[in-house]
């Protein structure tokens, strides 16, 4: 029977033969297809590295890890053995040691055609050409893609070629495909043999298909073999949901010419495959891995966009076009049978992958050894003291927090709201002075956590790095939400502000943004806040300027009041609205410890970062009292007073009264302040997360960190992802939950820092009697800082307990919201502690300590 009768027919409209039409994917829509792809996804390649400063582009060095280590020596010798510059040959490369086995490298890294390429570039640009090779592999395997979708269903091409693009920059690529460019040629060949498949399916190409195979595994037979396995399942699938007219013996016809066309390929391969294969025998042996499940915590976490391991099955979307994969199961247009197979697969192979045989089965018999063997760090040294300064300040987003509580403080102390802001201003500085010493002895991204985890013990350490966590947690959404408000209000797009659903999609469109910030680099991250607190001083102060001036020409519209001196005197007002005045300001200056989160990222990070947290609480104080002289001086008391309720929407109306069309500035102010935040204030729960993780506190793949951008990704998704979810859930409920949430973050802040405080003076209780200074700075003014924070906790909790001191004003189990939801996420953390416990013990083994003399010696005599 000739072979066309045994084929298995295509499941399209029209059948095999049916003209694709002249869009589709023909012979001219598959070139087309394929070429477009791989110029797309090359410059989109390249752009990616731009952006990230990477080389060529920048100075940032890729060759990190294995693409340092192991790849740039290996394609530089290559080049050196095809240009005839070396003294040794395919079988022995004298440029390692005293000289080593080549073939076997060869045969691993270096046999794909695109490392051929390494000939065209001089000796001293091999980091230039390793790029290249890896931008022409990435490129490849969005071309083959492109070609295999028009393949299983015709369509148009410029679809499947955005299609092959989103394939080829998946995150698995960007992550860690472009660092290790022998992975690459398994993301070239899955699409190829799948093409392959199909031409032995339907009875074509018996030539070709066999030469692709030959060339896949030649490229790199590791990778192709779990490629040819892969390329299996979706040909079992394709074999399992064709036409219903399709006979038992044409499916299994297919099978068989596709089984032979992998064998006849592989046994052309042989002779190179084979070699090597023998070769890496005799090779040093890699430590032997034994398999254990992963975790179903963590594979349901990879199922997550933008999570990262190596050690787990995922789902690895990296740009919206691949999220379309999700939707098939939900998708009626595709044909009931072939949905449930898909899924099925989809669901098997991830389930495969925790099996040990079937696991075993996908790696060649061998679990391999995932880079989180060979960890990556922070980024050291990657930024500077103004940077970190920079940091601290947005961190605090000055001009949406003065913008916050001007009103509420001057409600209570009317023209000594300026003197209240001063009383503010000394817990903070205390607790600074706290973050400046702990931080000398303990370079650590964690802070309160691992500070108070050495002073007090675990349990303590783990609720105070608990509360950083949710901090952040619980504002980021809500920042944004302010940063999108303004904007839009500076724009003039005041419509939108009022229509909630615009508003929160941008919202969270500004969290994804600030978060990817994050995750790229703290290079980066540095540069953008550079940008953003230059905004926020010069309209800041071009307001302060110009209210001033209408102030002493008479030209206010409100009742105005000349400043004076005296308002900065915080008992001007009598005791209790200090009190309260200080229940609202203290908190104005929360954020700057973001600074001393980079400390193992910033330069001289025994100093510069607790100078920098320092520093930014002096220049808060400054920027906060210049324009709550301002303010009160220009629209007076009584008018503040009146409208207090309406928070920072008072700076809008202001903005207007004092800049007239100009108003926009002061709304950009307020905008970018709270863009800043957005981003900073993820830092120090992301960064706390990863000390967590990293101390076992936390399951471990919170303690992931980026090879290609060394930050912790992992940790720093999450975080913008329930800040995500909590915002949307509790703006369903009621915009006044929202403010309610944020209320409750003040007991948050007040228990870690005063935390924190107590913990500088018991770590170094064995060298507060030393020194004057050491008895000032370490202990007592610590210690006061922490008792000034801990009436002002319990302070907030009897004024929260009553309803009506809630922005709701309902009663949640008889208490006020706030309290409720404070109370509620100090529960939730003792349980997650609890069960961790019982789980991971090896955390909670850690004993109290105290600061190492030699450490506190050293400081005391460079001090001197």
């Amino acid at each position: 029977m000739p072979p066309a009768a045994e084929t298995v027919l295509d499941q399209v409209d029209g059948g095999e033969d049916a003209d694709p039409g002249p869009r589709s994917g023909g012979r001219g829509g598959g070139a087309r297809a394929a070429g477009a792809a791989a110029l797309l996804t090359a410059a989109l390649f390249c752009l990616a590295t731009a952006l990230s400063r990477g080389h060529p582009f920048g100075p940032v060095t890729r060759n990190v890890v294995d693409l340092g280590q192991q790849y740039l020596p290996y394609h530089a010798y290559w080049r050196s053995f095809l240009l005839g510059e070396t003294h040794g040959d395919a079988f022995l490369n004298w440029n390692s040691g005293f000289g080593a086995n080549f073939l076997g490298d060869i045969g691993t890294y270096l046999s794909s055609p695109a490392a051929l390429l390494v000939v065209l570039f001089p000796a001293d640009r091999i980091e230039l050409a390793l790029y290249v090779v890896t931008a022409v592999k990435i490129a490849a395997a969005g071309a083959a893609m492109a070609l295999l979708l028009l393949r299983l269903r015709p369509g148009p091409w410029p679809v499947a070629a955005v299609l092959g693009t989103a394939y080829a920059l998946s995150g698995w690529t960007l992550n860690f495909g472009s660092t290790v460019p022998m992975w690459l040629d398994g993301l070239v060949a899955f699409p190829l043999l799948c093409l392959v498949g199909e031409w032995a399916r339907t009875g074509r190409r018996p030539v070709l298909g066999p030469l692709v195979v030959a060339l896949a595994w030649t490229a790199n037979f590791y990778t192709a073999y779990m490629a040819t396995l892969g390329a299996a399942v979706v040909l079992a699938v394709r074999l399992l949901t064709a036409e219903e007219t399709a006979t038992a013996r044409q499916r299994l016809a297919g099978a068989l010419r596709a089984a032979r066309g992998v064998l006849l390929g592989v046994g052309l391969a042989a002779p190179l495959v084979v070699v090597v294969f023998l070769g890496t025998k005799t090779a040093d042996p890699t430590p032997e891995v034994t398999f254990v499940p992963v975790a179903w915590t963590e594979v349901f976490a990879r199922l997550l966009p933008a999570t990262a391991s190596s050690s787990s099955p995922a789902l690895f979307i990296g740009t919206p076009a691949l999220a379309l994969a999700l939707t098939l199961p939900f998708n009626r247009a595709v044909a009931p049978r072939v949905r449930a197979a898909l899924t099925a697969a989809v669901v098997l192979v991830t389930l495969s992958l925790q099996w040990e045989p079937t696991h075993l089965l996908w790696h060649a018999g061998a679990s391999p050894n995932a880079p989180e063997d060979r960890p990556a760090d922070l980024k050291h040294n990657a930024i500077g003291f103004v940077d970190a300064l920079v940091i601290g300040l947005n961190s605090t987003s000055p001009a949406y927090s003065i913008a916050a509580v001007i009103g509420p403080i001057v409600a209570l102390a009317g023209i000594y709201a300026p003197g209240v802001m001063v009383a503010s201003f000394v817990p903070m500085l205390l607790i600074a002075s706290a973050f400046y010493y702990l931080n000398k002895v303990d370079q650590d991204c964690g802070t309160t956590f691992s500070w108070v985890t050495r002073a007090m013990g675990p349990w303590a350490g783990w609720l105070g790095g608990w509360a950083i966590a949710m901090t952040g947690v619980l504002v980021v959404g809500s920042l944004a939400d302010v940063a999108v408000s303004f904007g839009l209000l500076a724009v003039g797009l005041d419509g939108w502000v009022e229509n909630s659903f615009v508003r929160q999609l941008l919202t969270v469109l500004l969290i994804l943004v600030m978060t990817a910030v994050c995750v790229i680099g703290t290079e980066l991250s540095a540069r953008v806040q550079n940008v953003l607190i230059l905004a926020q001083v010069v309209f800041l102060l071009v307001f302060v300027c110009v209210a001033l001036a209408k102030v002493y020409a008479g030209t206010s519209a409100y009742d105005a009041v000349e400043p004076s001196f005296d308002w900065l005197n915080p008992f001007g007002a009598g005791g209790a609205a200090l009190t309260g005045g200080l229940l609202l300001g203290v908190f104005i200056y929360w954020g700057w410890e973001s600074a001393v989160n980079l400390t193992e990222e910033v330069e001289d990070s025994a100093t510069a970062p607790g100078k920098a947290g320092l520093w930014s609480t002096v220049i808060l104080l400054v920027t906060y009292v210049s324009v709550g002289f301002a303010v009160v001086a220009y629209a007076g008391p009584g008018f503040l007073a009146e409208n207090a309720d309406e928070e920072e929407f008072i700076f809008a109306q202001l903005a207007g009264d004092v800049l007239g069309g100009w108003d926009w500035v002061l709304l950009l102010a307020v905008s970018t302040s709270a863009i800043a935040s957005t981003q900073t204030t993820i830092i120090p729960a992301s960064r706390t997360a990863l000390s967590m993780a990293r101390r076992r506190a936390l399951p471990a793949y919170y303690g992931h960190i980026s090879t290609r951008f060394r930050t912790p990704d992992v940790s720093t998704w999450w975080v913008a992802g329930i800040a995500i979810v909590w915002y949307l859930t509790v703006n369903q409920i009621s915009e006044n939950a929202l403010l309610d949430s944020l209320t409750a973050l003040s007991l948050l802040i007040a228990f870690y820092y005063a935390l924190t405080g107590v913990a500088c003076a018991v770590y170094y209780r064995r060298h507060l009697f030393e020194s004057l200074h050491n008895f000032l700075l370490i202990g007592l003014g610590p210690l006061v800082g922490a008792g000034l924070l801990t009436w002002l906790l319990v302070r907030s909790v009897a004024d929260m307990s009553d309803p009506a001191n809630s922005y709701s004003g309902s009663s949640w189990l008889g208490l006020g919201p706030p309290l409720v939801i404070g109370l509620g996420i100090a529960a939730v953390g003792v349980l997650i502690m609890i069960v961790w416990r019982l789980r991971a013990p090896a955390f909670w083994d850690e004993r109290p300590g105290v600061a190492d003399p030699d450490v506190v010696r050293g400081i005391r005599e460079g001090r001197d």
